[in-house]
């Protein structure tokens, strides 16, 4: 017998009628004798059972076809093995089974903006004017003014684009995310995790005991640098920019002065957080996440626009970031913070994060987004045909009553409501 696969689904076909097919040419009788077969049902089967199932796809071949294997009546076969074959098992055949090899992943950076206390009434065609009365509003209108009127800012903050990026900065911005980062970031180095070693009982002949200690090392403050693809706007080299000249202000002198909230409270109006998640390649079930808190930008690739007599093309810009602290790995918690982050309340975020993905497999409309296609006849995720915008992503939780498993989910741009 032979052994195809497509995904995840397994297709047992008979030697004989492939043989048959290819000899007539004909695609009709080899789509009839191909028998879709899914890994988890032969695998969630005994293995009696799963002898059944190859028996009945002909198991045993005729000896006048293919290889010597073959006329000597010898079935090929396949690794049936999961993970709980290899936990329990030695597998001593160590036959490779391809359905549980290493696979390729996809990633995605999100990060929350800052807080800067700016503020502008001619923000109202982005959805950030300040139009509100008190201390705090007129104090951000103030530090806005001050901010364009500095020569560091002046022609940024004027650019269409680089004001619209102060916007996107500012407390008073209706997006907690910064989308750009997520489009246009190229890179991500995730730090290792060790832990400490004591040596104790040291002999003449230098023999010790070592003993594990548990290490901080890994969570603790530190930088981390990002690539970004380039475009003709600038758009991250903008942001970065502004954002850094802001803190720049704040730090030297009064002209910018923060909210007083955040300076009884200790609080950064200028540090955001930067969410990394490992998806699988369908770009939905997470494998990996993790979060840096305090994030802000140190370092700006201004080098870039150096000059050696050749045409100035830097296809992408490294842009390195501070951050206070980096949580655990994998913490539930970080998914339920980007849920917050996306702008539900607090029962919104319950029922998302606990039913969401019920909600999703009743509809299939809402796990594609516009530009997305789900090919016909196939159980695959969908597939983009040209961009895709979303607006906030969120978080949900499956639980098939062995395992818990999150999946990254988009609201439509368009369709705000499907989600």
């Amino acid at each position: 017998m032979m052994v195809a696969m497509n995904g995840r689904n397994i297709h047992i076909m008979n030697l004989d009628s492939l043989y048959s097919a290819s000899k007539k040419a004909g695609e009709k009788e080899l789509a009839e004798d191909y028998y879709p077969v899914t890994y988890d049902d032969l695998r969630k089967q005994s293995k009696t059972d799963r002898a059944k199932v190859l028996q009945s796809q002909d198991d045993y071949i005729k000896e006048d076809h293919w290889t010597d294997a073959v006329k000597r009546r010898e079935p090929l076969g396949i690794s049936y093995s999961d993970a709980n074959d290899l936990i329990d098992y030695f597998d001593i055949s160590k036959i490779p089974n391809p359905n549980n090899a290493a696979e390729p992943y996809l990633a995605t950076i999100l990060m929350s903006r800052p807080s800067l206390h700016l503020g502008s009434t001619k923000w109202v065609k982005y959805g950030g004017a300040v139009n509100g009365a008190g201390d705090i509003a007129e104090q951000s209108r103030i530090n806005y003014d001050a901010l364009i009127r500095n020569p560091q800012l002046a022609v940024w903050s004027h650019d269409p684009y680089g004001n619209r990026m102060l916007c996107n900065l500012s407390r008073y911005s209706t997006n907690n995310w910064l989308p750009i980062v997520t489009t246009s970031a190229m890179t991500y180095n995730v730090s290792d995790i060790a832990i400490k070693q004591i040596e104790k009982g040291n002999t003449y002949f230098g023999h010790v005991i070592k003993y594990g200690k548990h290490s901080e090392d890994h969570k603790i403050s530190n930088t981390i640098s990002i690539d970004f693809r380039n475009d003709r706007y600038l758009l991250v080299l903008k942001m970065c920019y502004l954002w850094m000249m802001y803190i720049y202000n704040v730090s030297k002198n009064g002209t910018i002065v923060p909210a007083k909230d955040y300076q009884r409270n200790g609080i950064l109006d200028y540090a955001g957080s930067i969410y990394y998640l490992v998806t699988r390649r369908d770009n939905r079930e997470l494998v990996y996440w993790e979060k840096l808190v305090g994030v802000f930008p140190i370092n700006l690739p201004m080098s870039m626009f150096s000059y050696s007599n050749d045409m100035i093309i830097e296809q992408k810009s490294t842009i390195e970031f501070s951050y206070g602290i980096k949580n655990d790995p994998c913490d539930p918690s970080i998914l339920m913070d980007i849920n917050s982050l996306s702008g539900d309340s607090l029962s919104v975020i319950e029922t998302k994060t606990t039913r969401g993905w019920n909600d999703l497999a009743k509809e299939r409309s809402k796990r594609v987004l516009t530009n997305e296609v789900i090919a016909t006849g196939m159980r695959s995720n969908p597939y983009a045909k040209s961009n895709v915008y979303a607006t906030n992503p969120y978080v949900v939780m499956r639980n098939d009553g062995s395992s818990i498993r999150y999946y990254l989910v988009w609201e439509d741009r368009d369709h705000k409501t499907r989600n």
